[in-house]
Protein backbone atom coordinates (compact mmCIF):
# COMPACT_ATOMS: atom_id res chain seq x y z
CA UNK A 1 0.00 0.00 0.00
CA UNK A 2 1.26 3.49 -0.89
CA UNK A 3 1.58 5.61 2.26
CA UNK A 4 1.76 9.37 2.60
CA UNK A 5 4.48 8.78 5.19
CA UNK A 6 6.89 7.72 2.45
CA UNK A 7 6.47 11.09 0.77
CA UNK A 8 6.39 13.29 3.85
CA UNK A 9 9.84 11.94 4.73
CA UNK A 10 11.14 13.42 1.46
CA UNK A 11 9.94 16.95 2.26
CA UNK A 12 12.83 19.12 3.40
CA UNK A 13 12.22 20.82 6.76
CA UNK A 14 13.26 24.49 6.38
CA UNK A 15 13.73 25.01 10.13
CA UNK A 16 16.90 24.87 12.15
CA UNK A 17 16.82 21.40 13.72
CA UNK A 18 18.05 22.76 17.06
CA UNK A 19 14.81 24.61 17.74
CA UNK A 20 12.24 22.18 16.36
CA UNK A 21 9.47 21.29 18.84
CA UNK A 22 6.98 19.83 16.39
CA UNK A 23 8.19 17.32 13.76
CA UNK A 24 7.31 18.29 10.18
CA UNK A 25 5.57 14.94 9.77
CA UNK A 26 3.14 15.74 12.61
CA UNK A 27 2.30 19.13 11.12
CA UNK A 28 1.67 17.70 7.64
CA UNK A 29 -0.41 14.79 9.00
CA UNK A 30 -2.61 17.10 11.10
CA UNK A 31 -2.99 19.49 8.16
CA UNK A 32 -3.92 16.68 5.75
CA UNK A 33 -6.57 15.34 8.12
CA UNK A 34 -8.01 18.81 8.71
CA UNK A 35 -8.17 19.68 5.01
CA UNK A 36 -9.79 16.34 4.17
CA UNK A 37 -12.53 17.43 6.58
CA UNK A 38 -12.86 20.85 4.93
CA UNK A 39 -10.74 22.93 7.34
CA UNK A 40 -8.12 24.69 5.28
CA UNK A 41 -6.51 27.60 7.14
CA UNK A 42 -4.04 27.58 10.01
CA UNK A 43 -6.53 28.63 12.72
CA UNK A 44 -9.12 25.99 11.73
CA UNK A 45 -6.44 23.31 11.36
CA UNK A 46 -5.35 23.93 14.95
CA UNK A 47 -8.96 23.89 16.22
CA UNK A 48 -9.56 20.58 14.42
CA UNK A 49 -6.37 19.13 15.87
CA UNK A 50 -7.19 20.20 19.42
CA UNK A 51 -10.69 18.71 19.20
CA UNK A 52 -9.15 15.41 18.05
CA UNK A 53 -5.98 15.37 20.15
CA UNK A 54 -6.84 12.03 21.76
CA UNK A 55 -7.18 10.41 18.34
CA UNK A 56 -3.87 11.87 17.11
CA UNK A 57 -2.09 10.80 20.30
CA UNK A 58 -3.49 7.28 20.18
CA UNK A 59 -2.95 6.77 16.46
CA UNK A 60 0.19 8.74 15.64
CA UNK A 61 1.80 9.53 18.98
CA UNK A 62 1.20 13.26 18.54
CA UNK A 63 0.95 14.64 22.08
CA UNK A 64 0.43 18.34 21.39
CA UNK A 65 -1.04 20.40 18.57
CA UNK A 66 1.20 23.24 17.31
CA UNK A 67 -0.08 26.82 17.31
CA UNK A 68 -1.50 28.41 14.18
CA UNK A 69 1.57 30.65 14.08
CA UNK A 70 3.77 27.56 13.82
CA UNK A 71 1.68 26.07 11.02
CA UNK A 72 1.59 29.41 9.19
CA UNK A 73 5.35 29.78 9.51
CA UNK A 74 5.95 26.28 8.11
CA UNK A 75 3.68 27.01 5.14
CA UNK A 76 5.60 30.21 4.51
CA UNK A 77 9.01 28.54 4.61
CA UNK A 78 8.56 25.19 2.84
CA UNK A 79 9.86 25.14 -0.73
CA UNK A 80 6.58 25.10 -2.65
CA UNK A 81 8.01 23.37 -5.74
CA UNK A 82 9.39 20.47 -3.69
CA UNK A 83 6.33 20.31 -1.46
CA UNK A 84 3.99 20.05 -4.46
CA UNK A 85 6.28 17.49 -6.06
CA UNK A 86 6.27 15.18 -3.02
CA UNK A 87 2.50 15.35 -2.49
CA UNK A 88 1.96 15.05 -6.25
CA UNK A 89 4.09 11.90 -6.39
CA UNK A 90 1.87 10.37 -3.70
CA UNK A 91 -1.26 11.17 -5.74
CA UNK A 92 0.22 9.69 -8.92
CA UNK A 93 1.18 6.43 -7.21
CA UNK A 94 -1.80 6.06 -4.87
CA UNK A 95 -4.50 7.18 -7.32
CA UNK A 96 -3.29 6.72 -10.91
CA UNK A 97 -5.59 8.72 -13.16
CA UNK A 98 -7.44 7.33 -16.14
CA UNK A 99 -6.26 9.98 -18.52
CA UNK A 100 -8.19 10.44 -21.74
CA UNK A 101 -5.98 10.34 -24.84
CA UNK A 102 -6.33 11.59 -28.39
CA UNK A 103 -4.08 9.99 -30.97
CA UNK A 104 -2.06 8.51 -28.12
CA UNK A 105 -1.52 11.92 -26.50
CA UNK A 106 -2.79 13.24 -23.16
CA UNK A 107 -4.36 16.68 -22.88
CA UNK A 108 -3.12 19.27 -20.38
CA UNK A 109 -5.07 22.48 -19.78
CA UNK A 110 -3.30 25.62 -18.52
CA UNK A 111 -5.10 28.53 -16.90
CA UNK A 112 -4.58 31.25 -14.31
CA UNK A 113 -6.61 31.66 -11.11
CA UNK A 114 -7.04 34.82 -9.08
CA UNK A 115 -6.79 35.02 -5.31
CA UNK A 116 -8.18 38.43 -4.45
CA UNK A 117 -8.03 38.29 -0.65
CA UNK A 118 -4.28 37.52 -0.62
CA UNK A 119 -3.43 41.03 -1.80
CA UNK A 120 -3.44 44.20 0.26
CA UNK A 121 -6.12 46.35 -1.32
CA UNK A 122 -5.48 49.12 1.22
CA UNK A 123 -2.01 49.48 -0.30
CA UNK A 124 -3.32 49.39 -3.88
CA UNK A 125 -2.25 45.79 -4.60
CA UNK A 126 -4.07 43.97 -7.38
CA UNK A 127 -5.31 40.34 -7.10
CA UNK A 128 -2.54 37.74 -7.15
CA UNK A 129 -2.67 35.03 -9.79
CA UNK A 130 -1.56 31.40 -9.69
CA UNK A 131 -0.90 29.46 -12.88
CA UNK A 132 -2.26 25.88 -12.76
CA UNK A 133 -2.42 22.88 -15.08
CA UNK A 134 -4.99 20.10 -15.34
CA UNK A 135 -4.53 16.75 -17.08
CA UNK A 136 -7.79 15.76 -18.75
CA UNK A 137 -9.28 12.69 -17.07
CA UNK A 138 -7.03 13.13 -14.05
CA UNK A 139 -6.96 16.04 -11.64
CA UNK A 140 -5.57 19.52 -11.23
CA UNK A 141 -1.81 19.53 -10.80
CA UNK A 142 -0.48 20.27 -7.34
CA UNK A 143 2.24 22.47 -8.82
CA UNK A 144 1.44 26.17 -9.18
CA UNK A 145 3.40 29.19 -10.31
CA UNK A 146 2.58 32.67 -9.04
CA UNK A 147 2.40 35.13 -11.92
CA UNK A 148 1.56 38.31 -10.02
CA UNK A 149 -1.17 39.95 -12.11
CA UNK A 150 -3.45 38.66 -14.87
CA UNK A 151 -1.52 40.63 -17.48
CA UNK A 152 1.67 38.77 -16.54
CA UNK A 153 0.33 35.44 -17.82
CA UNK A 154 1.83 36.02 -21.27
CA UNK A 155 5.37 36.10 -19.88
CA UNK A 156 4.66 33.49 -17.18
CA UNK A 157 3.28 30.73 -19.42
CA UNK A 158 6.61 29.93 -21.17
CA UNK A 159 8.29 29.53 -17.77
CA UNK A 160 5.37 27.47 -16.48
CA UNK A 161 5.67 25.16 -19.50
CA UNK A 162 9.16 24.24 -18.26
CA UNK A 163 7.59 22.67 -15.17
CA UNK A 164 5.17 20.29 -16.93
CA UNK A 165 5.46 17.43 -19.40
CA UNK A 166 5.06 18.69 -22.97
CA UNK A 167 6.31 15.84 -25.14
CA UNK A 168 3.42 13.86 -26.65
CA UNK A 169 1.00 16.20 -24.88
CA UNK A 170 -1.74 18.42 -26.26
CA UNK A 171 -1.66 21.79 -24.46
CA UNK A 172 -4.84 23.88 -24.30
CA UNK A 173 -4.73 27.55 -23.33
CA UNK A 174 -7.18 30.40 -23.54
CA UNK A 175 -6.60 33.14 -26.11
CA UNK A 176 -3.95 34.83 -23.98
CA UNK A 177 -1.63 31.94 -24.87
CA UNK A 178 -1.75 32.57 -28.62
CA UNK A 179 1.74 34.07 -28.70
CA UNK A 180 4.69 33.21 -30.92
CA UNK A 181 7.07 32.29 -28.08
CA UNK A 182 4.46 30.05 -26.41
CA UNK A 183 3.60 28.19 -29.61
CA UNK A 184 7.30 27.77 -30.43
CA UNK A 185 8.13 26.34 -27.00
CA UNK A 186 5.30 23.79 -27.18
CA UNK A 187 6.20 22.58 -30.66
CA UNK A 188 9.96 22.53 -30.12
CA UNK A 189 9.46 20.35 -27.02
CA UNK A 190 7.43 17.75 -28.91
CA UNK A 191 3.94 18.90 -27.95
CA UNK A 192 0.84 20.10 -29.75
CA UNK A 193 -1.58 22.90 -28.96
CA UNK A 194 -5.24 23.86 -29.17
CA UNK A 195 -5.54 27.57 -28.36
CA UNK A 196 -8.55 29.87 -28.53
CA UNK A 197 -8.46 32.72 -31.06
CA UNK A 198 -9.96 36.02 -29.93
CA UNK A 199 -9.59 39.77 -30.32
CA UNK A 200 -6.13 39.91 -28.74
CA UNK A 201 -4.90 38.66 -32.13
CA UNK A 202 -7.17 40.88 -34.18
CA UNK A 203 -5.39 40.52 -37.52
CA UNK A 204 -5.28 36.73 -37.28
CA UNK A 205 -8.90 36.61 -36.12
CA UNK A 206 -10.04 38.62 -39.12
CA UNK A 207 -7.96 36.44 -41.44
CA UNK A 208 -9.36 33.16 -40.07
CA UNK A 209 -12.98 34.33 -39.84
CA UNK A 210 -12.85 35.64 -43.43
CA UNK A 211 -11.41 32.35 -44.65
CA UNK A 212 -14.23 30.41 -43.00
CA UNK A 213 -16.80 32.74 -44.59
CA UNK A 214 -15.36 31.97 -48.01
CA UNK A 215 -15.06 28.22 -47.40
CA UNK A 216 -18.63 27.93 -46.11
CA UNK A 217 -20.00 29.39 -49.35
CA UNK A 218 -19.31 26.03 -50.99
CA UNK A 219 -21.65 23.46 -49.43
CA UNK A 220 -19.64 20.63 -51.04
CA UNK A 221 -16.30 21.95 -49.83
CA UNK A 222 -13.92 19.03 -49.24
CA UNK A 223 -11.60 21.23 -47.19
CA UNK A 224 -14.20 21.42 -44.41
CA UNK A 225 -15.34 18.78 -41.92
CA UNK A 226 -18.39 19.40 -39.77
CA UNK A 227 -19.95 17.86 -36.67
CA UNK A 228 -23.23 18.81 -34.99
CA UNK A 229 -24.65 18.09 -31.55
CA UNK A 230 -28.08 19.10 -30.31
CA UNK A 231 -29.32 19.11 -26.74
CA UNK A 232 -32.92 19.66 -25.64
CA UNK A 233 -32.97 21.28 -22.23
CA UNK A 234 -35.80 21.95 -19.83
CA UNK A 235 -38.24 24.85 -20.20
CA UNK A 236 -38.14 24.79 -24.00
CA UNK A 237 -34.42 25.57 -24.38
CA UNK A 238 -32.60 23.94 -27.30
CA UNK A 239 -28.83 24.15 -27.71
CA UNK A 240 -27.24 23.22 -31.01
CA UNK A 241 -23.49 23.25 -31.54
CA UNK A 242 -21.86 22.83 -34.95
CA UNK A 243 -18.10 22.65 -35.40
CA UNK A 244 -16.28 23.17 -38.68
CA UNK A 245 -12.69 22.02 -39.16
CA UNK A 246 -10.54 23.63 -41.85
CA UNK A 247 -7.48 21.54 -42.68
CA UNK A 248 -5.95 23.83 -45.29
CA UNK A 249 -3.96 26.46 -43.39
CA UNK A 250 -1.89 27.63 -46.35
CA UNK A 251 -3.61 31.02 -46.19
CA UNK A 252 -1.88 31.62 -42.81
CA UNK A 253 1.49 30.68 -44.30
CA UNK A 254 0.95 33.13 -47.15
CA UNK A 255 0.17 35.96 -44.74
CA UNK A 256 2.91 35.43 -42.15
CA UNK A 257 5.65 33.53 -43.97
CA UNK A 258 7.42 30.25 -43.37
CA UNK A 259 9.60 31.49 -40.47
CA UNK A 260 6.71 32.84 -38.39
CA UNK A 261 5.52 30.79 -35.38
CA UNK A 262 1.95 30.89 -36.72
CA UNK A 263 3.16 28.60 -39.51
CA UNK A 264 2.84 25.81 -36.88
CA UNK A 265 -0.94 26.19 -37.13
CA UNK A 266 -2.17 23.15 -39.02
CA UNK A 267 -5.93 23.30 -38.53
CA UNK A 268 -8.57 25.91 -37.70
CA UNK A 269 -11.77 25.25 -35.77
CA UNK A 270 -14.99 27.26 -35.94
CA UNK A 271 -17.69 26.56 -33.34
CA UNK A 272 -21.18 27.90 -33.92
CA UNK A 273 -23.50 27.75 -30.92
CA UNK A 274 -27.19 28.21 -31.62
CA UNK A 275 -29.47 28.63 -28.61
CA UNK A 276 -33.25 28.67 -29.04
CA UNK A 277 -35.51 29.35 -26.09
CA UNK A 278 -39.13 30.21 -25.63
CA UNK A 279 -39.83 33.78 -24.68
CA UNK A 280 -43.52 34.67 -24.30
CA UNK A 281 -44.53 31.55 -26.22
CA UNK A 282 -42.20 32.10 -29.18
CA UNK A 283 -38.72 30.72 -29.87
CA UNK A 284 -35.92 33.29 -29.95
CA UNK A 285 -32.62 32.13 -31.42
CA UNK A 286 -29.15 33.56 -30.82
CA UNK A 287 -25.99 32.41 -32.59
CA UNK A 288 -22.43 32.92 -31.33
CA UNK A 289 -19.15 32.00 -33.01
CA UNK A 290 -15.81 31.10 -31.50
CA UNK A 291 -12.50 29.97 -32.99
CA UNK A 292 -9.54 27.82 -32.02
CA UNK A 293 -6.24 27.07 -33.74
CA UNK A 294 -4.25 23.85 -33.48
CA UNK A 295 -1.03 22.21 -34.60
CA UNK A 296 -2.85 18.86 -34.80
CA UNK A 297 -3.54 17.54 -38.28
CA UNK A 298 -4.32 13.88 -37.53
CA UNK A 299 -7.56 14.33 -35.56
CA UNK A 300 -11.12 14.80 -36.75
CA UNK A 301 -13.48 17.66 -36.07
CA UNK A 302 -15.32 15.78 -33.29
CA UNK A 303 -12.10 15.09 -31.37
CA UNK A 304 -10.81 18.64 -31.71
CA UNK A 305 -14.17 19.98 -30.54
CA UNK A 306 -13.99 17.73 -27.46
CA UNK A 307 -10.46 18.94 -26.69
CA UNK A 308 -11.45 22.59 -27.10
CA UNK A 309 -14.53 22.22 -24.89
CA UNK A 310 -12.64 20.17 -22.29
CA UNK A 311 -10.59 23.26 -21.40
CA UNK A 312 -13.57 24.13 -19.20
CA UNK A 313 -12.51 21.34 -16.82
CA UNK A 314 -9.68 23.41 -15.34
CA UNK A 315 -12.06 26.33 -14.83
CA UNK A 316 -14.44 23.91 -13.09
CA UNK A 317 -11.60 22.79 -10.82
CA UNK A 318 -10.85 26.43 -9.97
CA UNK A 319 -14.53 26.92 -9.22
CA UNK A 320 -14.43 23.99 -6.79
CA UNK A 321 -11.45 25.54 -4.98
CA UNK A 322 -13.47 28.72 -4.46
CA UNK A 323 -16.80 27.06 -3.63
CA UNK A 324 -15.55 24.24 -1.40
CA UNK A 325 -12.61 26.04 0.22
CA UNK A 326 -13.37 29.74 -0.35
CA UNK A 327 -9.84 30.00 -1.72
CA UNK A 328 -10.50 33.38 -3.27
CA UNK A 329 -11.22 34.77 0.22
CA UNK A 330 -8.17 33.43 2.04
CA UNK A 331 -5.71 36.06 3.19
CA UNK A 332 -2.53 33.96 3.60
CA UNK A 333 -0.04 35.97 1.57
CA UNK A 334 3.45 35.90 3.08
CA UNK A 335 6.33 34.13 1.32
CA UNK A 336 5.21 30.68 0.06
CA UNK A 337 2.01 30.43 2.14
CA UNK A 338 -0.36 31.35 -0.71
CA UNK A 339 0.96 28.60 -3.00
CA UNK A 340 1.45 25.96 -0.29
CA UNK A 341 -2.09 26.29 1.08
CA UNK A 342 -3.42 26.17 -2.48
CA UNK A 343 -1.34 23.02 -3.02
CA UNK A 344 -2.98 21.40 0.01
CA UNK A 345 -6.48 22.26 -1.23
CA UNK A 346 -5.74 20.79 -4.65
CA UNK A 347 -4.27 17.75 -2.91
CA UNK A 348 -7.67 17.14 -1.28
CA UNK A 349 -9.56 17.55 -4.56
CA UNK A 350 -7.16 15.13 -6.26
CA UNK A 351 -7.68 12.50 -3.55
CA UNK A 352 -11.47 12.88 -3.73
CA UNK A 353 -11.43 12.44 -7.49
CA UNK A 354 -8.86 9.63 -7.44
CA UNK A 355 -10.57 7.47 -4.83
CA UNK A 356 -13.39 5.51 -6.46
CA UNK A 357 -15.60 5.49 -3.35
CA UNK A 358 -15.09 9.19 -2.57
CA UNK A 359 -15.60 10.38 -6.14
CA UNK A 360 -19.26 9.35 -5.93
CA UNK A 361 -19.91 11.63 -2.94
CA UNK A 362 -20.70 15.32 -2.95
CA UNK A 363 -17.93 17.41 -1.43
CA UNK A 364 -20.10 18.12 1.62
CA UNK A 365 -20.77 14.41 2.26
CA UNK A 366 -17.08 13.67 1.66
CA UNK A 367 -16.04 16.17 4.36
CA UNK A 368 -18.72 14.94 6.79
CA UNK A 369 -17.72 11.31 6.33
CA UNK A 370 -14.08 12.11 7.00
CA UNK A 371 -14.92 14.22 10.04
CA UNK A 372 -17.03 11.46 11.60
CA UNK A 373 -14.79 8.58 10.47
CA UNK A 374 -11.09 9.55 10.65
CA UNK A 375 -10.22 5.94 9.79
CA UNK A 376 -11.45 6.74 6.28
CA UNK A 377 -8.74 9.41 6.05
CA UNK A 378 -6.23 6.79 7.19
CA UNK A 379 -7.34 4.67 4.23
CA UNK A 380 -7.13 7.58 1.79
CA UNK A 381 -3.60 8.44 2.91
CA UNK A 382 -2.43 4.83 3.08
CA UNK A 383 -1.95 5.00 6.86
CA UNK A 384 -4.22 2.06 7.76
CA UNK A 385 -2.45 -0.77 9.52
Amino acid sequence: MVSIDDYIDKIEDPRDSRGVRYPLRDIVIISCFALLCGFDNAIDIVSYGEENIEYFTRTFGIKKIPSHDTISRIMRLINFEYYASCLGDFIVNAYPGKFKKYGGKTVTHIDGKANRAASRKDEGEKPRYLMNSYVEGGSISLYSEEVGEKTNEITAIPKFLDSIAIKDTIITIDAIGLQQNIITKIVENGGDFVIALKENQQELLELVSKQFENELLDINNENLESYTTEVNKAHGRIEKRTAYLLRDSEFILKRYGINHAFNNIGTCLLIEEEVSEKIKGEYVTTITKSYALSSLTNLGVKELLEIKLSHWSIEAAHWLLDVQFNEDKHTARKDNSLINFSTMRKFVLAIKKGDEESSKLTSKKFFIKNTVHPENIERLLGLSK
